[in-house]
């Protein structure tokens, strides 16, 4: 919850950079944006922008399914042999890479990777899928290393060679299966959402995953991933933030060194006003029109022929310019546009002789007008390209010191880097974040919370949590005697409650492979939810049954600072609801254990994310916390 929160308020943080200085731009922040259409965006007065269509008629999904059921074709099924070639292939691949008879650390990588009962396993008449799937999961892990393309084909041709031998091994039955399911999904696909949706969503993504495992009904997999598949991770700036965080004073002095009408002129100006921003709707892309309003002021002298011209001038200027976001980074549309009513008084027009300076009088007065437009033209020349290149100047520096690559640790852990869209509307700026791997699904609509018009609202669906985690954890078998390692993977210092538990008397814990870890937001509550498949304790008989460990906090906020508060008791509930003797000792050791984990106060102290906004952040404060239809919205202010 703590990293989570950190990462968003400093993805705002980095979001907010962008202002004018009095002479050139300073930072914004984007990362990777493609095109987008607007999802909804509710106002706090019920209004809505943009609406997004929930759910497909049943009869659309019908039609889908009879399409996929009578191109059902048990040809297309993985086949295993292949599999099994490119198993090997990938695997003598890495021997190569790691070379074991060069030193040691080819051979610790080779033990490491459990490479004996890897090449046992596939080696074997009746090969065991569970086997390869905790091969599998074992090199998902944040070591280094883990990220280099060998071992990452490695890893998913050890998961391919799974499905394949679980899904082309029996192909009749596999084939009775997916026919079986898809009797029953429209049903489940028509169903209008109702709260978190998570049990349905659940059952989609499991039929979903089948098909994709099975290499069947293309047309049906491609509208599910369609129909699921809006961004799952939100930040919308308000109009009137964006006015008060990028509006910046201009006052800038210039000398005055020109000829007009061969009048050699020099002298001192002055320009003061401001570079306010304007939010325009594109549906695309994030787009914003930067505007300078200024005074323009002038005092100089023309020396001609011994004559001297003292003049003054004024101006009113206005200079726009366009940026937006492409995938290139926050670029300019070269749509610079000038405009200036130049006024100048002839002050005085000094020289020895009167008649001289009657005459000179004269041909200023005839001349003035045609001075006017010169000058006033080479006013416009040169702000339009001063803006236009002060603006080049600082969004190369911006775009340049922003490129991130992908973290190794994404790749190691086998995740998905995230999409980034953006648009704008005459409201809000809106940055939007798709989390969603190839056999995942994404949000159906988008955050029903009320947004407020002021300040700076962050919207995170459930599925965003669970599409991070679950590869990462699905299936996975945990010993307590190395809970601690796995702390190290993510932080330098093992929190004392898993160090304590490391040196508990020995137990595994194997997690569920449908959803093991889910978080929904709903009601106002988050809840969480962890899934067990099987449960070892020492010499006991080991318990293997689905077990469903849940507890729902409310979100406190006070003063800046979160706590959840645990709302009941954490529950520990059986598949099938079995009650008995049998039942009794597992459900006190998962208790006592997950007690500890889901504690009444769920954070050892409140948390300030705030506070860990980087130097030259806005100020920002916690205005409120809600959660409700499977979304968690913030808003700040």
């Amino acid at each position: 919850m703590r990293s989570l929160g950190h990462c968003f308020f400093l993805i705002v943080a980095s979001l907010l950079g962008l202002g004018l200085t009095q002479n050139a731009l300073s930072q914004v922040s984007y990362n990777n944006p493609v095109i987008v259409y607007p999802a909804n965006v509710h106002s706090s007065t019920g209004s809505t922008i943009a609406l997004t269509q929930i759910s497909s008629p049943v009869q659309d999904w019908e039609t889908l399914v009879a399409d996929a059921k009578n191109n059902l074709r048990e040809a297309s099924l993985p086949n295993p042999k292949m599999a099994k070639t490119k198993l090997q292939l990938a695997m003598d691949q890495v021997y190569q890479f790691v070379r074991p008879d060069l030193g040691t650390n080819g051979a610790r990588w080779l033990e490491f990777l459990e490479w004996k009962k890897l090449q046992k396993e596939l080696d074997s008449d009746e090969p065991d899928p569970a086997i390869f799937d905790q091969l599998e999961r074992n090199m998902r892990q944040n070591y280094n290393g883990l990220e280099l393309s060998p071992f990452s084909q490695l890893r998913s041709a050890i998961d391919e060679y799974s499905k394949a031998i679980i899904l082309g091994d029996e192909p009749d039955f596999t084939m009775e299966e997916i026919e079986t399911k898809l009797k029953k999904i429209v049903p489940v696909l028509g169903a209008q959402p109702e709260g978190a949706d998570s049990k349905r969503r659940r059952n989609v993504a499991n039929f979903f995953q089948l098909l994709i495992d099975a290499k069947q009904g293309k047309g049906l997999v491609d509208r599910i991933r369609a129909h699921f598949s809006k961004p799952n991770a939100r930040v919308l700036v308000s109009r009137e933030f964006i006015a008060k965080q990028l509006a910046r004073p201009v006052a800038q002095p210039a000398p005055i060194s020109d000829t007009i009408l061969g009048t050699p002129i020099t002298g001192n100006s002055f320009l003061s006003g401001s570079v306010n921003p304007q939010l325009v709707s594109n549906n695309q892309r994030a787009t914003i029109r930067l505007a300078l309003e200024a005074q323009f002021c002038s005092d100089s002298v023309g020396i001609n022929r011994g004559v001297q011209i003292l003049s003054k001038g004024s101006a009113p200027v206005r200079v726009t310019e366009t940026l937006s976001l492409f995938d290139s980074g926050l670029q300019t549309l070269n749509d610079t546009a000038v405009s200036a009513d130049l006024h100048t008084d002839i002050v005085g027009i000094q020289h020895r002789s009167r008649i001289v300076r009657r005459i000179a009088s004269k041909k200023v007065a005839q001349q003035q007008p045609l001075a006017n437009a010169i000058g006033q033209g080479k006013l416009v020349n040169r702000l339009g390209p001063q803006f236009h290149e002060q603006l080049q100047e600082q969004l190369a520096k911006t775009n340049e010191r922003i490129k991130t690559p992908e973290p190794p640790a994404v790749r190691r852990l086998g995740l998905s880097m995230p999409t980034m869209t953006s648009w704008s509307s005459s409201d809000y700026l809106a940055l939007l974040w798709k989390l969603q791997g190839e056999k995942q699904l994404a949000a159906v609509s988008s955050c029903p919370i009320p947004v407020e018009h002021t300040g700076v609202t962050l919207q995170l669906h459930q599925s965003a949590v669970l599409n991070l985690l679950d590869p990462v954890l699905r299936g996975r078998t945990i010993k307590n005697s190395e809970l601690d390692d796995y702390a190290l993977q993510v932080t330098k210092v093992v929190p004392k409650p898993i160090l304590d538990a490391s040196k508990e008397a020995p137990w595994t814990l194997t997690l569920d492979d449908d959803q093991p870890i889910e978080v929904q937001f709903d009601n106002e509550l988050i809840t969480f939810r962890i899934r067990t498949a099987r449960l070892e304790r020492g010499s006991e008989q080991p318990f293997s049954l689905v077990t469903t460990v849940e507890a729902s906090y409310k979100v406190q906020l006070q003063s800046g600072a979160i706590q959840l508060i645990r709302e009941g008791e954490v529950s520990i509930n059986f598949a099938g609801e079995q009650r008995g003797a049998k039942y009794v000792a597992p459900r006190a050791f998962l208790k006592e254990r997950f007690n500890g984990v889901f504690k009444k106060e769920l954070l050892d102290k409140p948390i300030r994310p705030l506070d860990q906004l980087p130097a030259g952040a806005p100020p920002l404060s916690l205005a409120s916390i809600h959660s409700d239809d499977g979304w968690l919205q913030v808003h700040l202010r």
